[in-house]
């Protein structure tokens, strides 16, 4: 019986083809056990179906090998395309393609969305950057409001103390203070109302700290020493429960302050 290479090899250990003794083949498995899975490699059809299948395996790998060579081939082709081009340069070039996503964008022509992409994330950057640089200068800010009100503090004691203003009292100056007075760039007080500058008695010179200080004692004579100034009162209504910062007219902080003081 004529058996192809493919029989034969899927079937070299199966119990189902074997030699007989008279060189017949058998279909059935129930010989005498010892030579039931032997192949007769000296017959023609295994001979046949070894080399079929050494061939077949021999052209799969040189078609393998082929498959290489033409890639490698290719490779140099494409490699001989940055002849003479400064190595860094070529990195430089390739990290602009930041993602093959984009290179592919570029390769099929979508310039619109790459760009539109890139502007997205260097909008992102920048806003990312206002966005420290706010934060840094509201710190800043408010640094140098803390360090104003420190400064003005400093000058209203002063002036208060130098117009005979009372030592318990100096809370109410400053908070008074704060109403009329901001300090400027060079660290000095100044009277404003608005954008306004109030100026002194004269009508020529700003209103200085200290001449504010001294007409305190007639506008509000309970920062001072009792019978220290015109109209100097005693015993002031105490018990508000009331913060200066919840007073929203000027009415209502010297009011406050008046409790507060007048008693001292």
């Amino acid at each position: 019986m004529k058996r192809n290479s493919s029989w034969i090899f899927s079937n070299r250990f199966s119990p189902v083809y074997s030699k007989t003794e008279d060189g017949g083949d058998t279909g059935g498995g129930s010989g005498d056990g010892e030579n039931g899975n032997e192949i007769d490699l000296s017959s023609p059809e295994v001979k046949s179906a070894i080399a079929s299948e050494v061939a077949k395996q021999v052209t799969g790998l040189k078609n393998k090998n082929d498959e290489l060579l033409g890639r490698q081939r290719e490779l140099k082709d494409q490699l001989s395309k940055f002849e003479g081009m400064d190595a860094d340069n070529i990195k430089k070039i390739l990290a602009q393609f930041e993602s093959d996503e984009e290179a592919k964008l570029i390769a099929d022509g979508n310039y619109d969305e790459v760009i539109s992409r890139r502007m997205g994330r260097f909008t992102a950057d920048k806003e990312r950057e206002v966005d420290e640089w706010k934060t840094k200068a509201e710190k800043a800010i408010a640094f140098a409001d803390k360090f104003k009100s420190t400064v003005l503090a400093d000058q209203v004691k002063d002036a208060a103390l130098g117009a005979g203003g009372s030592a318990e009292a100096l809370k109410g100056f400053e908070l008074m203070a704060k109403e009329v007075f901001k300090i400027n760039d060079d660290g000095e007080a100044v009277a404003m109302d608005g954008d306004q500058v109030l100026y002194g008695k004269d009508g020529k010179n700003p209103l200085s700290l200290n001449e504010w200080a001294e007409s305190l004692r007639e506008k509000a004579p309970y920062l001072f020493p009792k019978g220290s100034g015109s109209g100097a009162q005693g015993g002031g209504a105490g018990g508000s429960t009331k913060s200066y910062s919840d007073c929203k007219t000027k009415e209502e902080k010297a009011e406050w302050l008046k409790a507060k003081y007048s008693n001292k």
